[in-house]
């Protein structure tokens, strides 16, 4: 079989790193990509206003012509990745984050994928990164491929560094959201709108190491469900989603909403979380369990402080 690296039609992919002072991890991120076996790309870095010495540390692949580098003020990750396409080369668009690293067969394995007209875009497994220690991510029970809109819709399973795109799926759908109304869950907002047009496929290797540290790690899970709650409303909106749909897809999201909250002592905004629960399947078994569960975190919270006081 000829070997990929032998075709002369490989597709050009260009490689988008949106960077903010992640100097200590990016030059990681960038040799993961120079060490691929796929050898027809361009890297763009985009640095969102690092403070940290991220230019100096990059010097040496600017001299070497090895990355394009660009420079914007800090306007957060979106924005970044919409100006890495725009700057964009290749009729293929692969991201990865600062601090992820690709395995080297990462784009040899999803690249002849695209061979299918009807892909938009392509995605694979990880390996969780901490500490120099790597556990599987548990997600690929959920992956899917072909029409995934709505088994998307009902959560997302796709880790963004890991995924191609070809680039005329952004002439279809627009660039990614902006914003703070969109902060955390552009990425999820953008497979929603990709997926609701173009077939999507997966590769089942591991493809990333997805670093987990203390500045990647959400401290605002509530935040990140509320947004996420709001893009499934929007998508619903926009593509006139069946009500059956739409409201399973609700009712999911403020379900999980509700019991982060009750594990968090936070009641009182648990019960309203679960009162759109309600409203949204009142006779779903979940809620009734739920809502057991916040009665009794509150009597016995109420046994306690009668305790103390006796």
């Amino acid at each position: 079989m000829k070997n990929i690296m032998e075709m002369k039609h490989d597709p050009f992919v260009s490689v988008i790193i949106p960077n903010y002072n992640n100097a200590k991890f990016i030059t990681e991120a960038i040799d993961s990509v120079l060490a691929q076996t796929y050898k027809n790309y361009e890297i763009i870095v985009v640095d969102d206003g690092s403070t940290d010495g991220t230019r100096e540390v990059l010097e040496p692949y600017i001299k070497k012509k090895q990355i394009r580098y660009v420079y914007q003020k800090n306007k957060k990750q979106a924005v970044a990745r919409n100006n890495g396409i725009k700057y964009a080369k290749g009729e293929l668009i692969a991201f990865l984050d600062a601090d992820d690293l690709w395995f080297p067969k990462k784009l040899e394995l999803q690249v002849p994928l695209f061979k299918n007209k009807e892909v938009g875009l392509i995605y694979g497994d990880i390996l969780l990164l901490r500490d120099e220690s790597t556990k599987p991510s548990n997600h690929t029970d959920a992956f899917d491929k072909g029409n995934i809109f709505n088994k998307l819709l009902m959560g997302n399973f796709i880790c963004t560094s890991t995924t191609i795109i070809r680039k005329e799926c952004f002439d279809k759908v627009g660039l990614f959201k902006e914003g703070m109304d969109y902060f955390g869950v552009e990425d999820y907002h953008m497979w929603l709108r990709i997926s609701y047009y173009f077939k999507v496929d997966y590769v089942s290797d591991v493809l990333l190491k997805y670093r987990l540290h203390d500045d990647n790690t959400s401290k605002d899970y509530c935040g990140i469900v509320r947004r996420e709650i709001n893009v499934r409303k929007d998508i619903s909106n926009i593509f006139n989603i069946p009500k059956k749909l739409k409201n399973d897809c609700l009712f999911d999201s403020y379900f999980r909403l509700s019991y982060f909250l009750i594990e968090n002592s936070k009641y009182k905004i648990a019960f309203n979380a679960l009162l759109n629960a309600f409203l949204l399947k009142p006779f779903n078994y979940k809620n009734y369990k739920l809502f057991s569960k916040i009665l009794y975190k509150l009597i016995k919270k109420i046994y306690r402080v009668l305790d103390e006081l006796l």
